[in-house]
């Protein structure tokens, strides 16, 4: 392999004062020879005395003048330009050009970013600092989502190789001996539509990370990649109205990046399969029991998710009506107006659930169900729900396999259920928004807009 020699070379030739000069590196390839400034000046004097008592093996032990020790380490040392010089010619190899030399030793000497930089034009702090901000605000959900985004462009740049950041236009690094999301640095500017295409296929590749100790990473979702990068947009957007960044370089525009969306995954189950989940006999006061309970209650009541039936207190409900309204704790926080308040009403067996797992305490400020109280954080609170959630699937999925249905029984499909059986009945679309809280029609459409097998195979009948 044909390697570019370094070396350091005085330049005299354009310094007013005599005997002064501009230390250069020179570098040869193919016989051409380049120079380039390192923008250190001295004496021709100093640098032949220097060059006396430097050699392969380092600095003379006879040198102890710390003049000289100084200058030999920003020319020689190994954070100096020199060495940073030798390496990107050894790994240019026999591809070596000498503007791709340029370009990354420009992105060397550019190591050192300025700390207003870091602290305003940093995407992957910005994240962070607005996840913080969410949770001030008791919004931890989206705070999380926010966090759990920082980390994962901070694990993909720290993977990244010198070749593949070059080729991003991203700062070749000293390694940091241990990688996190408070030293990783991804300026705004540096986010282009080669750069987002670069990470959604590495999150398609092994952006989720093992829950075991040494864990291999392993693919992560098209919706989870579509959910960072609507956060890094967000805080992108949040950039260019501060004047951090220009509108020009934002990479989301039309006919740039565009974000992957989730698959519309079918969760919907069929009238039939809630019936025998309602009727299914469950053992008395078992966990078992209490999950068929929530999940029913969930179908029950406009498809109230698990986070909002954990946070409804006894003012939410009208007993003697049989009635309940509240607005959804997802956009109650929210800086939008017009929260929906959803109203619905208060089936039989929705009574008997609150009865039978109600919490004993009825003041109208208390929650409905015995989870969740108000001496506790909004981290804790979410970190309860969250259990409930899981202890409640997998009992779902228990049930499920006794009573031999296939499909998607997890909490959330209740919710899909009651939407899409709602349609089938020939409900308007509008009522089922309001019912489920939505803002847009578009999103209603996402829950109810799947076709059962038997109903294509009768569309396509009308082909033959």
């Amino acid at each position: 392999m044909t390697y570019a020699t370094v070396k350091l070379f005085l330049d005299t030739r354009q310094v007013k004062v005599v005997g002064n000069g501009i230390v250069k590196i020179s570098v040869t390839f193919k016989r051409i020879q380049r120079l380039y400034s390192t923008g250190e000046k001295t004496s021709e004097l100093i640098w032949t005395k220097l060059k006396r008592n430097v050699d392969e093996n380092g600095i003379s032990s006879k040198l102890r003048d710390s003049k000289f020790l100084e200058i030999y380490e920003k020319l020689y040392g190994q954070s100096s330009i020199l060495q940073k010089a030798k390496l990107i010619a050894e790994k240019l190899g026999d591809n070596f050009t000498f503007e791709d030399f340029k370009y990354q030793l420009d992105m060397e000497g550019d190591d050192v970013i300025k700390d207003k930089e870091l602290n305003t034009a940093n995407a992957i702090k910005a994240l962070m600092d607005k996840g913080f901000v969410m949770k001030e605000q008791d919004r931890v959900g989206n705070a999380l989502n926010y966090e759990l985004s920082a980390k994962s462009l901070a694990r993909f740049v720290n993977s990244l190789t010198n070749d593949e950041r070059y080729k991003l236009g991203l700062n070749i690094i000293k390694r940091q001996a241990v990688p996190h999301v408070s030293n990783t640095v991804l300026l705004f500017n540096q986010i282009t539509v080669q750069f987002l295409e670069k990470y959604e296929q590495w999150m398609l590749r092994c952006g989720k990370i093992s829950q075991k100790k040494d864990g291999i990473p392993t693919p992560a979702s098209s919706t989870t990649v579509g959910l960072y990068l609507r956060h890094l947009r967000a805080v992108f957007n949040d950039a260019i109205e501060d004047g951090i960044v220009d509108s020009k370089l934002y990479p989301f525009r039309k006919k740039g990046y565009v974000i992957p969306e989730g698959k519309n995954i079918k969760k919907a189950l069929k009238k039939t399969v809630v019936e025998q989940i309602m009727s299914f006999e469950a053992k008395p006061n078992s966990m078992e029991e209490r999950s068929r309970d929530l999940w029913v209650f969930s179908y029950l009541c406009n498809g109230m998710n698990m986070t909002d039936i954990c946070n409804r207190q006894w003012k939410d409900f009208n007993f003697e009506e049989n009635t309940f309204k509240f607005i959804r704790i997802k956009t109650i926080k929210t800086k939008k107006a017009n929260n929906i308040e959803i109203s619905g009403v208060l089936f039989p067996q929705s009574l008997e659930i609150i009865k039978k797992w109600g919490n004993p305490s009825k003041n109208a400020n208390d929650y409905i169900f015995p989870f969740i109280d108000d001496s506790m954080s909004a981290l804790r609170k979410k970190e309860v729900i969250r259990q409930v959630i899981k202890v409640t699937n997998a009992n779902m999925r228990k049930i499920a396999k006794k009573i031999e249905i296939t499909g998607n029984v997890l909490t959330y499909s209740a919710r899909h259920s009651f939407a899409t059986i709602l349609k089938k009945s020939n409900a308007p679309l509008s009522f089922i928004q309001n019912a489920l809280g939505h803002r847009t029609l578009a999103t209603t459409q996402l829950y109810t807009d799947s076709f059962e097998d038997e109903q294509v195979h009768g569309y396509l009948q009308a082909l033959i």
